[in-house]
């Protein structure tokens, strides 16, 4: 059984190994895209041993000729100081050359920088700005990220009844990740956009509790104590 399992994998795998063999000889020719997807598979070791020295070789290669996927993957290495020394400044100018060619991803790590200071200088007013593009790509964590903004008026004049929307939307649009539900539960339950729920509040802490989100547990036991009745309330 075991080596009818070990075939069954091989004949799976063939293809991609295949298409690997391809891009390859194509990144050889100078194809930025080859050259990502090489540089890709050395890194991350699906379709080819692993390999962060040739990894980068690609991810160079393709990135030098504006792959805005290599730029963010190299961004990544430069934050992270994986294969490469951490290096703030690095990470930036790789996030920002492949945010202004519009990849998302890097849209939104564009705007933890100047959010957070690294690598350059804080701009909330650029990070609202960021935050807003990577929205717009469909990130998720960019659009609650942009809510946050709204509801603490960084970077943004102050506006809670956005803030709300955009949560809402998240609800209906992420709906595989509870904190949403946990976080827009805290902002009715504790009004802290402006709009004071309790019961509302309490059932997306619920729902969020039920989905395994841990902070929503911890607040649930608290509000079920004050409000004994709080535990009737029906899951969404």
């Amino acid at each position: 059984m075991k080596h009818v399992l070990l075939l069954c994998s091989f004949f799976i795998l063939l293809p991609a190994f295949s298409a690997t063999k391809n891009w390859i000889s194509e990144a050889r020719n100078g194809d930025a895209q080859a050259q990502y997807r090489v540089g890709k598979s050395y890194f991350v070791g699906d379709t080819i041993a692993q390999d962060i020295e040739q990894a980068l070789f690609w991810l160079e290669k393709a990135a030098a000729q504006k792959e805005a996927r290599a730029q963010y993957i190299l961004g990544l290495c430069y934050y992270k100081g994986e294969g490469k020394e951490k290096n703030d400044s690095m990470a930036y100018r790789f996030f920002k050359s492949a945010a202004l060619q519009g990849y998302p991803q890097a849209q939104y790590s564009l705007a933890l920088r100047y959010l957070k200071g690294e690598g350059i200088k804080k701009d909330t007013k650029r990070a609202f700005h960021w935050f807003r593009k990577a929205s717009e790509g469909g990130i998720d964590q960019a659009r609650f990220s942009l809510g946050v903004r709204f509801q603490k008026g960084e970077g943004i004049e102050q506006n809670k009844e956005m803030a709300l929307r955009l949560f809402r939307e998240l609800t209906l649009m992420a709906p595989h990740d509870p904190f949403y539900d946990y976080y827009i539960g805290c902002c009715y339950y504790f009004g802290t956009c402006g709009l004071k729920d309790i019961n509302t509040g309490t059932r997306f802490i619920q729902k969020a509790a039920v989905h395994g989100c841990k902070e929503a547990q911890t607040l649930l036991v608290k509000i079920q104590k004050q409000q004994p009745k709080a535990s009737q309330v029906h899951y969404f």
